[in-house]
This record gives C-alpha cells, sequence and structure tokens, in this order.
C-alpha cells in the first residue's frame, strides 16, 4: 500500500492473499476517513513491520477482524467506529511506552502479553497507558504481566467514573482468561483507575483477576468481579485497595500472604470461599450486594438504591461535586441543562479557545471533543 489514502470506500473485497480488504506489508500508511466493509476477512491487517495511522474510519461487517495487527505493529488507532474487533495477534511485549487509545471498537488481545523495557534495571523502564473507555477483550489462556526478570515495566489505566477502562474475557465467561500479573518488576508508577476487571482467574499459578507481587501499586475505583477463582491476590505485597467492589470471585475476595495492604472504602461481597482472607478490612469497608444493574450482562453500573452509592472516600468527588461512589463506575444524577458553543477560534499561538454558556451553574464540566470537528 502507497503512503496513504483518505476518503474512500473498500467493500466487498478480498484483498491481498484473499485475507483482508487492505493488506499492508512492510508499509506504514495513513488511512483516513474511509469505510472498510463487507470483506471476506480482516478490514485491514498489518504485517512485517507496518505501522499504520488509521482515523476516522469506520469498520462493518468484515469476515474477521476489523483490523488485525501485532503489539510491535500498532501504529496510532483513533476513532474508528463500526462492528468488530481490534485484533492483537499473539500478544507479545510492550517494550516502549505507549498508550491504547479511546476507540469505538474493543481491542481483542490473544496470547500474553508483557509491559518491559528493552534492557534490565529500573531506568529503563516502559509504560503502557490505557486510556479511558478503553475496552480490552483477553483471548482464552491470554494474560498481561507488568515486569518480568529484571525488565521493568508500568500499566496505568485511566478510566473515569463515567468511562471506565474494562478488561475481560473474550467469550465472557469466568476463567475466559488468566488476569493481570503485577509482578515485582512492576514500578510505582503502575495505577488501575476506575478500571472492571472481570472473568479471570484461569491461571493456577497466578489464580486471580489481579495478582501482585512484592510491589505496592494503588487500585482505585475498581470493580473486581467474577474470577474463576480469586478477586485479587497479594503476595508480599501493600497495595493500596481504594472505592473498589470485590465481588462474586469464585474462591476469595481479596486474599493476601505476607502482606499488608490499606483496604479502604471497598465493598467486598458475595466471593464464594470468603471475602477476605490473610488481610484485614480498614476504613469506611463494608460487604453489600452493591446491586449492580445486570451483572449477568457484565453491566456493571449502580442500581439506584445501591450501598456502593456516595460511600467511597469523602475526600474524593465525583463529577458532578457529590461524594465518590464505591466501583467503576458512578452514579451521577441528573444532567444538567446542555448548554451551547457561543464561539470557537484559535488564539494567536494556535491553542483552541472555546466559551461556553449554561442557563444553570456548573461548578465542574466535563468536555469531550473529536479531532477535526
Amino acid at each position: 500500500m502507497g503512503a496513504g489514502h483518505a476518503g474512500q470506500t473498500y467493500s466487498n473485497s478480498f484483498g491481498s492473499n484473499l485475507s483482508a480488504s487492505i493488506y499492508l506489508y512492510s508499509a506504514s500508511p495513513t488511512i483516513a476517513n474511509t469505510i472498510i466493509a463487507d470483506g471476506f476477512g480482516d478490514g485491514l491487517y498489518a504485517n512485517d513491520g507496518s505501522a499504520p495511522t488509521v482515523d476516522e474510519c469506520s469498520f462493518a461487517s468484515n469476515g474477521a477482524a476489523a483490523i488485525s495487527t501485532r503489539w510491535d505493529r500498532l501504529g496510532w488507532i483513533g476513532n474508528v467506529t463500526g462492528s468488530g474487533d481490534i485484533l492483537l495477534r499473539t500478544g507479545g511485549a510492550v517494550r516502549a511506552n505507549w498508550t491504547l487509545t479511546r476507540n469505538g471498537l474493543p481491542y481483542q488481545i490473544a496470547g500474553d502479553t508483557i509491559i518491559r523495557g528493552n534492557a534490565s534495571g529500573a531506568a529503563n523502564s516502559v509504560l503502557m497507558t490505557v486510556e479511558a473507555g478503553c475496552r480490552l477483550r483477553f483471548s482464552q489462556g491470554s494474560k498481561l504481566v507488568i515486569g518480568e526478570s529484571g525488565y521493568y515495566g508500568a500499566l496505568r489505566t485511566l478510566g473515569v467514573s463515567d468511562a471506565p477502562v474494562v478488561l475481560t474475557s473474550a467469550n465472557g465467561l469466568a476463567g475466559g482468561w488468566e488476569g493481570i500479573v503485577i509482578s515485582q518488576y512492576a514500578t510505582s508508577a503502575t495505577e488501575l483507575r476506575h478500571t472492571v476487571l472481570s472473568c479471570g482467574g484461569s491461571d493456577p499459578s497466578y489464580p486471580a483477576n489481579i495478582y501482585v507481587q512484592s510491589t505496592a501499586p494503588r487500585i482505585v475505583g475498581c470493580s473486581v468481579v467474577k474470577s474463576l477463582t480469586n478477586g485479587i491476590v497479594l503476595s508480599s505485597a501493600n497495595a493500596q485497595i481504594r472505592n473498589c467492589v470485590v465481588s462474586e470471585n469464585a474462591n476469595y475476595g481479596i486474599k493476601g500472604t505476607s502482606s499488608s495492604p490499606t483496604i479502604t472504602y471497598t465493598d467486598c461481597w458475595g466471593n464464594e470461599y470468603g471475602n477476605y482472607s490473610g488481610v484485614t478490612a480498614g476504613t469506611g469497608c463494608f460487604s453489600s450486594n452493591p446491586l449492580f444493574v445486570n451483572p449477568n450482562q457484565a453491566d456493571y453500573h449502580l442500581q439506584t438504591g445501591s450501598p456502593c452509592i456516595d460511600t467511597g472516600d469523602p475526600a474524593m468527588l465525583d463529577l458532578i461535586g457529590s461524594r465518590i461512589d464505591v466501583g467503576a463506575w458512578s452514579v451521577l444524577g441528573s444532567a444538567i441543562t446542555p448548554g451551547s458553543i457561543a464561539s470557537a477560534k484559535g488564539a494567536a499561538d494556535g491553542t483552541p479557545v472555546v466559551v461556553w454558556t449554561s442557563p444553570e451553574k456548573v461548578d465542574t464540566l466535563s468536555v469531550s471533543y473529536r479531532k477535526g470537528v
């Protein structure tokens, strides 16, 4: 493929080697404002050193994945919509600082993924950042590992209360993937924030949705649910667990060995072997049915009347200024009357300036935008 394609439609395509509508071989084009639909294989297949930029594209009714690539061939993908997955084949190592961008399509990861620097030592650590609203679906037998054998790494999920990050199994079943392993080589930058972690725990060596070894990550505002084994396992680990729901896991909710975690404002409930083992609940913790909207359909929003509403850390506020809820999703109450854009222009230095008006007083304003709009 050449240098760039924009404003085109690829439909009813066999593509190169009959495997994709667009097949990239050692090519890194920009593909923008393009519809890729009704192909017999993948919509876009990137192979052999390709690192495409894909922006403002729509995928529909392709025979396999919307985009099929690998970690070491994943270019910049933004604002893609439609149907299908962004398939990251064979897992692999994330060896450079990396950001997974929020898209209209979920990422599907097939194989173990390890976040680790190219050289040993903490000074060579790499950071993988996952934007709010990203959905990562892992295939059977896959896990996400942070740090490995002297090679350091960090994971930071940047979920927010109205757009959590989701890490779950591709098949939607408990044990459908192995979960996250936060190893002793994970740096202090590791933080899971407003993240739903579900349906892991199938690796007998790391039996949990989140398995932590000899380190102290921050796990804040997460929902850790429906593991085939344990929700969270701490092995000589002093994690900070706050504002979380840990529920309906097949073994223990939070299990610790030689660990002194700080567990606060957390609802640990309905775990089959018990809610805690080897660790102690701290300030603000309770054990009540969180009243998810429909956990059997992976809907972990809170129902009205949930005991998790307004019971998080009182020092933390949600997007409308009330005490934060417990778990990955918040109940934000009634929306304010929509406002309007009075003007939008570029400042002299190129900084965008938007003037917004509303008929109501607003203490906290959440703004979203789309590139080029």
